[in-house]
């Protein structure tokens, strides 16, 4: 259930949805993509290209002015907009835009009609700027358009009750080449109902009373491509000074609850990431029909129902979960940007493994870390598997995409902070590194290489390159008559995506005392290689989920490898469905029935095995 929520909540939803309605038909926006594509950095060859680095034109700041009425669709009939664009350094005598929502009625520059075409298939605006500027000139540009209600996706827009929203590209311009890159100061005047709050981006100005409504004027506190707005019948309530509640009619408790996490979780973050990007953070509703957690800048939208769960709720910790990785998108992609979707879990892995610390933070444990872990494992096919840099996560549009960028994504980085221990510290240098800049996986690597002081090539191309991961079969024979040590066997299975180097730790609790041993094991030697274990009694294998891998155990249901199955098999897989306390150690538990699922099938091939009068 938490896996298909998980699914929807893409902070960069209005992207992923571009490129799958691409894929749905419409051809023409594929020059889009290919732009993209063609902007990917294969590694540092000429140096990073930050934003506004590149291009015809750099937009510099965009104002969309419009009023919202009570009635009818979240987008008004018209708007007008201002935008500010500056030439390259060999001048320019076009402005390639993309205007994908809204179609220009006039443009102006300086009180002169400028000629522009746009097609309505690919969105592609092009305004003939006469006269041409010059390098480095800047301009600005007027345009009257009427908007289109059109929204790629329900999650990026909603227009029905009484919370609207719209999280999505190209209600606004956009650069035309670079439309994740080219960053700009992005403001929003709006025209809304007394007794509304909108929620904007960044920072806002104090509201004005115009006849029977009132104005609000929201500005990016940092250059973006992601424009928010959400409205509704909302009362703002500050949560020390930083935090901003607009909470729903008939909420309260509940509400500030969800401030008073929402400013834990920064607090959090500022230790683990550095200084929060924004001076203010707002956390408001939009309509359940979204099914999605969104984190534009400087907010955090969360479905009406989650207003509604009381804290102590069990139904809480997904809550929690969901306003952690957004707000963690705070600083991946909000601050820290990314090229294109092939680099997409640099937005969402990271963002997911915020909320796993966080999760740690709250709970003292790694359930959450261990449940994104085998969610990816149990979850996906080793055949339909996609590495986590590859274009093929931006045209994917399955829920394996979803649990690869961020499941996978935040599990491997637990694996570097289980390996390294001054990762926390150079993650925290990253996010600083590439403030306000695009990040790619390779820039990523050649970083924590120079701060680790490790080659990481072999990690990066098993893990991050490179689909699958290992199968094992696992033999254990107890102890035999005149020789007190367990023996166990391990094999690596063949697999379509090729063999894996890497090692495993198994550790066994030995007599007496409950002592432990722990042993390192490589699994890329060729055939089944044996491991004398002593006088150990329970075994578990790579506890720490180090590495990713299925294990297939011998007997089938000796789930603690203990080369008997037993009782004690049983509470392994019953703790597995965590319903042990208060260390279930469902980590450490196997696939018995070999479907991919640990749930009642695995107990009753475990009782089934030993007897039900356990």
């Amino acid at each position: 259930m938490r896996a298909h929520f998980l699914a929807l909540c893409f902070a960069i939803s209005g992207l992923a949805a571009t490129v799958a309605h691409a894929d749905e038909g419409l051809a023409g926006l594929r020059w889009w993509r290919a732009s993209l594509l063609d902007h990917r950095l294969p590694g540092l060859e000429g140096g990073r290209r930050r934003p506004d680095s590149t291009g015809i034109i750099d937009l510099r700041r965009v104002v969309v002015r419009m009023d919202i009425a009570p009635e009818g669709p979240i987008l008004p009939p018209t708007a007008t907009m201002l935008v500010r664009l500056a030439a390259s350094p060999m001048g320019a005598d076009v402005a390639p835009l993309l205007a994908f929502f809204f179609e220009p009625s006039v443009i102006t520059r300086a009180g002169r009609r400028q000629a522009f075409e746009r097609n309505p298939e690919t969105g592609e605006l092009l305004v003939q700027l006469a006269p041409p500027l010059g390098p480095g000139e800047v301009a600005d540009l007027e345009m009257e358009v009427a908007l289109g209600g059109y929204c790629f996706e329900p999650s990026s827009c909603i227009e029905d009750g009484p919370f609207r929203h719209l999280v999505e590209y190209g209600w606004y311009p956009l650069s035309g080449e670079f439309p994740v890159d080219d960053r700009f100061a992005l403001e929003l005047d709006l025209g809304v109902p007394r007794g509304w709050s909108p929620v904007g981006i960044g920072g806002r100005d104090a509201p004005l009373d115009v006849g029977g409504g009132q104005r609000w004027r929201w500005r990016s506190e940092r250059d973006t491509v992601l424009g928010a707005l959400a409205v509704g019948p909302t009362r703002a309530v500050s949560v020390d000074g930083r935090v901003e509640v607009f909470l729903p009619p008939a909420t309260v408790d509940e509400g500030r609850m969800l401030g008073v996490q929402a400013q834990r979780a920064v607090d959090f973050y500022e230790g683990l990431l550095g200084p929060f990007p924004f001076s203010r953070l707002g956390v408001a509703p939009i309509a359940d029909e979204a099914g999605v957690g969104l984190g534009p800048q400087a907010n955090i939208l969360l479905p009406l129902s989650f207003w509604l769960i009381p804290p102590d709720a069990l139904e809480a910790a997904v809550v929690r979960q969901v306003l952690s990785h957004e707000i963690g998108h705070q600083y991946f992609f909000n601050l820290v940007g990314v090229v294109d979707l092939a680099e997409g879990w640099l937005s969402e892995g990271f963002a997911e493994y915020a909320a796993t610390r966080f999760s740690e933070e709250v709970v003292g444990a790694r359930d959450h870390a261990r449940l994104n872990y085998w969610e990816y494992v149990l979850g996906v096919d080793e055949a339909a598997d996609l590495p986590l840099n590859s274009e093929a996560l931006g045209v994917d549009d399955s829920f394996t995409r979803v649990l690869v960028m961020y499941d996978k994504g935040s599990a491997v980085l637990q694996q570097l902070r289980q390996r390294y221990r001054g990762f926390d510290a150079a993650l925290a240098r990253y996010v600083e590194a590439f403030s306000g800049a695009i990040a790619t996986t390779r820039e990523l690597q050649r970083f924590l290489e120079a701060e680790l002081g490790e080659d990481l090539e072999g990690f990066f191309g098993q893990w991050i390159r490179r689909a699958g991961y290992p199968r094992l079969r696992v033999r254990a024979r107890p102890p035999r008559d005149g020789d007190a040590r367990m023996t166990i066997e391990i094999e690596q299975l063949p697999n379509r995506n090729g063999r894996f180097s890497a090692q495993v730790a198994l550790r066994g609790s030995l007599l007496p005392g409950g002592d432990t041993r722990e042993v390192d094991v490589a699994i890329d030697q060729a055939g089944p290689q044996e491991v004398p274990l002593g006088e150990a009694q329970r075994l578990s294998l790579d506890p720490e989920l180090s590495i990713f891998r299925q294990v297939l155990p011998e007997p089938a249901g000796d789930v603690n490898l203990s080369g008997v199955v037993d009782g004690i098999d049983l509470l392994d897989v019953w703790a597995a469905q965590g319903r042990a306390t208060p260390d279930p150690a469902w980590d450490d538990a196997l696939d018995p029935t070999r479907d991919q699922t640990i749930d009642r099938g695995d107990l009753r091939a475990v009782v089934e095995q030993f007897g039900a009068g356990w």
